[in-house]
């Protein structure tokens, strides 16, 4: 079984509904980089984290698909369900 997560695309929305204030520490030196690009720290910080974030999720996507697709009990299931792919019912 050959597995693709090229195509994986897991939503997240990029507004910042609900939002909390924090403090935050940074080198002074990312500070000057930061504030030589933005007039919005906030912004960059969230979407920063946000495409974190979709990185670890589809990480751990990938790892279940992995142990899904490495599972002799899952792979029994799928098996089961690929039979009916030909009883001429449509989803």
């Amino acid at each position: 079984m050959t597995l693709s997560y090229d195509r994986l695309v897991i939503p997240f929305q990029n507004v910042m509904a609900n939002t909390e204030r924090i403090t935050l520490s940074l080198d002074a030196e990312l500070v000057a980089f930061l504030d030589d690009r933005t007039d919005n720290r906030s912004r960059i910080v969230s979407e920063l984290l946000r495409e974190w974030q979709r990185e670890i999720t589809k990480r751990e996507w990938e790892a279940a698909c992995i142990e899904e697709a490495n599972d002799p009990e899952a792979a029994a299931e799928f098996e089961l369900w690929d039979a009916t792919v030909g009883d001429g019912l449509d989803a």
